[in-house]
């Protein structure tokens, strides 16, 4: 699916504030829009996706701040979006 990006941005203040609450408020840092494309240079995903187009969707990545636990369900789709996760500790702020 192809948001455009206010939908999109609708999509992930719903997300966060699903995501930000126990039990996930514990693991969950932030969220931010990214596409495809990017996640591939960027993050090195691999994805099985041909079509230039389709490359340049849009998709969420959450930041983690540990490792969720395996038992913990996190969707790896969210209201047609593609959902990304990377732990990248806790950020504090002096």
């Amino acid at each position: 699916m192809n948001y455009p990006y206010d939908g999109v941005a609708k999509i992930k203040r719903e997300f966060l504030r699903k995501y930000t609450t126990p039990p996930y408020d514990r693991y969950v840092n932030g969220c931010g829009i990214s596409s495809l494309r990017i996640m591939r240079k960027q993050f090195n995903y691999v994805f099985d996706i041909k079509d230039d187009k389709e490359m340049n969707a849009l998709c969420l990545l959450v930041t983690l701040k540990e490792q969720a636990p395996p038992n913990l369900p996190v969707p790896s789709q969210y209201k047609g979006l593609k959902v990304f996760y990377e732990t990248v500790g806790a950020i504090r702020t002096l």
